[in-house]
């Protein structure tokens, strides 16, 4: 959050503020409690026009947040949806290359590559258990060997 760009932009103006509200909120408790003398005057926002003028500059920093966050997630998306497809790429091509006389090493195949999409998963993914994701065909895998 310290090294955001907008944080950093925006840490002057929003300092200012707080010094500003911090000394408003300071008088007018001592002048309430009669520290100060009676003549104090009172400090009163007689206009809401900076509500009006923060608002507008508020959605916007929402609006592109928002904007951000879920560009983000849709390159997240095109990206995962590379790696399955690149994965069925890899068995098609290796179903092709390995000889039919060895069923063993072409299931082997079938049944491990996807398994490496299910381990990136659960890597990436906080709070995924491997053990219940790396099951295909309803046949689990050794999983002693992800580590």
């Amino acid at each position: 959050m310290f090294t955001s760009r907008v944080v950093w932009g925006l840490s002057r103006p929003l300092l200012y503020v707080t010094a500003v509200a911090s000394f408003v909120v300071t008088y007018e408790t001592l002048r309430q409690a009669g520290y100060l003398p009676d003549g104090a005057p009172t400090i009163q926002l007689t206009t809401k026009e900076p509500f009006g003028l923060t608002s507008f500059a508020l959605s916007l920093l929402l609006v592109f947040r928002t904007n951000s966050s879920y560009g983000r997630w849709d390159e997240a998306r095109k990206m995962w949806g590379l790696v399955l497809n690149r994965s069925r790429d890899i068995v098609r091509q290796g179903l092709s290359y390995i000889p039919e006389d060895k069923p063993e090493l072409r299931e082997m195949m079938v049944r491990w590559t996807p398994a490496f999409s299910k381990s990136l998963m659960c890597h990436l993914r906080k709070g995924e258990d491997l053990r219940d994701e790396v099951k295909v065909g309803g046949r689990g895998l050794d999983v002693q060997f992800f580590g």
